[in-house]
């Protein structure tokens, strides 16, 4: 017979913003998160409160770097074509050939579509509840 495992204790008060953005992060829903810190031993309008206030910051944090993504997606793209464009242009003065920078623009597409999917999918991410935790 195996000794029974110990119980986990509840989980701080003071902890509880913490562990609701770990799982914020980990993309738990607001319900998900409340429900889990609700087991933990938080009473439900603190655990609520803590749930909301992580997944608003993590879509935060989700938004901002995708747009960083497609800032960079941009600027890179945009190098390599005004590169290009300004071989093509002297290219009268060199016998006709020009130098085609598709390293830089190929990057910058791919990281611009790449910003572009993160922002579609931090659209996605839950949004804080508003109505009442409810067990079920």
């Amino acid at each position: 017979m195996s000794p029974a495992s110990p119980k986990e204790p509840p989980l701080h008060p003071s902890e509880a913003e913490g562990y609701a953005k770990w799982l914020a992060k980990a993309r738990y829903d607001a319900d998900r998160i409340t429900r889990r810190l609700v087991s933990k031993g938080i009473d439900e309008i603190h655990a609520r409160e803590a749930a909301n206030k992580a997944v608003l910051l993590n879509c935060k944090k989700e938004r901002t770097a995708a747009l960083l993504h497609v800032a960079l997606g941009t600027a890179i793209f945009a190098v390599g074509a005004v590169i290009t464009i300004r071989s093509y242009l002297r290219s009268g003065e060199t016998g006709g050939s020009y130098w085609l920078f598709y390293g830089p623009i190929l990057v910058g597409l791919c990281e611009f579509i790449y910003g572009l999917v993160r922002l579609h999918d931090a659209s996605k991410l839950s949004r804080p509840q508003t109505k009442a935790f409810e067990d079920k």
